[in-house]
């Protein structure tokens, strides 16, 4: 029993509480490296994604390119089957879709790319001392956002 109220009161004393922070802010740290090997996998596999829709919809454009140069062809012929033409709707709805979605997770990663910068500049500017208004005003985190960045980048975290 002695031992478990010596433990306790070395984590009391102020030795223990400054172990104590360590401990956390290495616990802080090892998560937010944690975070950020995450969102690296995450953006690395939307990017193969992007490049995998892109060569589709090169693909794709190729095609229609080619049904176009057949037209030309085949519209100067008297007997011209353009039966064909029934499919370029359907080519040209789908790789605008495409394109749709190529467009919606390239904003994606953008604003990702962004918020991790906002992230970046917000804790450079606390442990240069900034207050917490400065630091919503300057990079449009929340209140919240730039409290915990004050709290463990600030000067007083160390």
């Amino acid at each position: 029993m002695d031992f478990l109220f010596e433990v306790g009161a070395f984590f009391v004393s102020p030795a223990g509480m400054s172990h104590l922070a360590q401990i956390l802010v290495l616990f802080f740290f090892i998560f937010a490296v944690l975070i950020l090997w995450q969102q690296s996998r995450l953006m690395r596999r939307n990017l193969e994604e992007i490049h995998r829709i892109n060569e589709q919809t090169v693909k794709r454009l190729s095609l229609v390119q080619d049904l176009l140069v057949k037209v030309r062809q085949d519209a100067n012929k008297p007997d011209a089957n353009l039966s064909f033409l029934t499919k370029l709707p359907g080519e040209l709805r789908e790789i605008t879709k495409m394109m749709k979605n190529f467009e919606g997770e390239f904003n994606r990663m953008a604003d990702s790319v962004n918020q991790k910068e906002q992230v970046t500049r917000a804790i450079e500017m606390a442990q240069r001392g900034m207050k917490r208004t400065e630091i919503v005003e300057a990079t449009g985190l929340s209140a919240e956002q730039a409290d915990t960045i004050v709290k463990f980048h600030g000067p007083d975290s160390a």
